[in-house]
């Protein structure tokens, strides 16, 4: 049984964000098409997330290379909310309640 190639981090990275880049430019493709779409509520939480994704595909890609891990503080109910943001439309289609309480 042949073994299967150990893929990088940033080999990782690089494949996950080749598609990212597209819908990205996808969704701004159909919001110079279609403005309307824009002013969906959900529109700028989209775009964030893919903003934050296309971050955090930069970081694991950092981590490849880098000797030494760098922690940085961050502020943890914008983390959390951002979290359930991401989740705020899956529930609301399935008529389920999502909240966050600190």
């Amino acid at each position: 049984m042949r073994e299967q190639p150990v893929l990088s981090l940033s080999t990782i990275s690089h494949e996950l964000r080749n598609p990212l880049t597209l819908i990205h430019s996808t969704l701004q493709l159909i919001g110079n098409h279609y403005p309307e779409v824009t002013n969906d509520p959900l529109w700028p939480q989209l775009l964030l997330d893919i903003n934050y994704m296309s971050q955090l595909l930069s970081e694991l890609s950092s981590l490849n290379s880098s000797q030494t891990l760098h922690y940085s503080q961050i502020d943890i109910r914008q983390f959390l909310t951002n979290i359930v943001s991401s989740f705020y439309s899956t529930a609301q289609s399935q008529t389920k309640e999502l909240t966050l309480n600190f």
